[in-house]
């Protein structure tokens, strides 16, 4: 096997795309393998396909030979593969879909060699590793590691070149051979026993976060329930004081906290143990879209007649804070089709997610300015600091504000319906 490439990077998505550019700025000679035209297309001419901070001009700068992409798998592949397509929940279900993984396993098995090291880095549930990379390939002797990607969208190359890589192997020359690749980013290697150990510990993360999060949306239910402010709750407790701090309420989105746990549950399928807190939080935080559309609603039900309204939803991307265009798990898009039928027109901004997109969730794109201008109820979703420097001035008089993130309380009261996650 003689490529010319020394990684391989099948699966183009987000991850995929992120650590290909990363690796090859690092000077590793990448070879990526993704289907779709488009993605590789955009590639090819150094263009980035998404929106992430910084990664665009280190794409832009990159030499033609040391990043081509493919369509397939070729006859002769790098003597290192990393594999890092999609592992979504089915859809209308929380099962695990594994089909993208499979097909990609099934068409690199005939080019691997007894020397090639297979690294997966998508996330999937424990045991998946073994089973479908080593065991049902008959690759019981091969090199085969599991690498968990764990950076957050909006500052992935920062974390990438910065976070230690988690690494476990089929036998100590995979892991040696994995921690040698991550070198390349980083000198924080993480060597864990096996390979079930590294795929445990990115849904370890996840849930943790997810919970985390829940227990400030709890919060925000007790605050309301008994009439008081969460935030005041949280800032206070918090102050100076040294236990682990509490988060403050807010929407819980994007492809990973939305499923991780999801994949933890299905791990722990054949044993009688169940992860009761991670599946409590993540209920929990997916019940809070539709409560913030039900206190809009409400509000404007009070108001006059939500079918001759217009609301103007800010942020469709599921975060604000690093910023993003990333919409999946996105609590506008549930918030839109809570409110599509029960309002009469329903307006969306976002920074950073084109007008396409906002099309296809259900809205009518609009400028900050305009859209402030004829809501009659304005629905803050995301912490975007474009949404904290809005002068209140914007706001008319008599106008239903839900700020989600609180950052707008400067309002007067008064003048606007200002209505707040976490605050009676």
């Amino acid at each position: 096997m003689n490529s010319e490439y020394e990684v391989a990077v099948v699966g183009l998505g987000y991850v995929g795309m992120t650590l290909a550019i990363t690796l090859a700025s690092k000077g590793a000679r990448i070879l990526g393998i993704e289907p779709r035209a488009s993605v590789r297309n955009q590639l090819n001419s150094r263009n980035l396909p998404f929106f992430e901070p910084g990664l665009d001009k280190v794409l832009a700068a990159l030499p033609e030979s040391q990043l081509v992409i493919v369509d397939r798998v070729p006859d002769e592949v790098p003597r290192t593969v990393i594999v890092c397509v999609g592992t979504p929940t089915t859809e209308g279900s929380t099962q695990p879909d594994l089909s993208q993984l499979c097909a990609a396993l099934v068409a690199l098995a005939p080019k691997l060699t007894d020397d090639s090291l297979l690294v997966l880095r998508s996330t999937v549930p424990v045991g998946t590793t073994r089973a479908l990379a080593i065991d049902a390939l008959g690759r019981q002797n091969a090199l085969t590691a599991f690498c968990p990607e764990r950076t957050i969208q909006g500052k992935a190359y920062e974390e990438l070149t910065g976070l230690p890589q988690i690494i476990g192997g089929s036998s100590p020359e995979a892991t040696r051979r994995g921690a040698e690749l991550f070198r390349l980013l980083t000198e924080t290697i993480v060597e864990v026993s096996s390979i079930e150990a590294a795929e445990t510990i990115k849904l370890l993360c996840n849930a943790h976060t997810d919970m985390l999060y829940a227990f400030g949306n709890q919060t925000a239910l007790i605050a309301e329930a008994l009439g008081l402010d969460a935030r005041e709750l949280l800032a206070s407790a918090n102050q100076q004081y040294p236990r682990p701090r509490l988060h403050q309420p807010g929407f819980v989105g994007g492809s990973c906290l939305t499923k991780d746990p999801y994949l933890l549950t299905y791990s722990l399928r054949d044993h009688a143990v169940s992860p009761d807190l991670s599946l409590s939080a993540r209920t929990l935080n997916e019940k809070m879209p539709g409560h913030v559309a039900d206190r809009v609603l409400q509000a404007m039900k009070e108001a006059g007649d939500p079918a001759q309204s217009t609301v103007l939803i800010l942020g469709l991307a599921y975060k604000g804070c690093p910023e993003t265009d990333d919409i999946r798990g996105s609590a506008a898009t549930e918030i839109i089709a809570a409110l599509r039928g029960q309002v009469g027109t329903i307006l969306a901004h976002d920074p950073v997610v084109c007008e396409t997109v906002c099309r296809g969730v259900g809205a009518e794109p609009a400028e900050l300015s305009a859209g402030l201008a004829r809501a009659d109820a304005v629905i803050i979703l995301t912490d975007h600091p474009v949404y904290a420097g809005i002068d209140q001035k914007q706001f008319k008089v008599g106008q239903i504000v839900m700020d989600v993130w609180g950052s707008q309380r400067v309002l007067d009261e008064s003048a606007v319906v200002y209505l707040e996650l976490g605050r009676a």
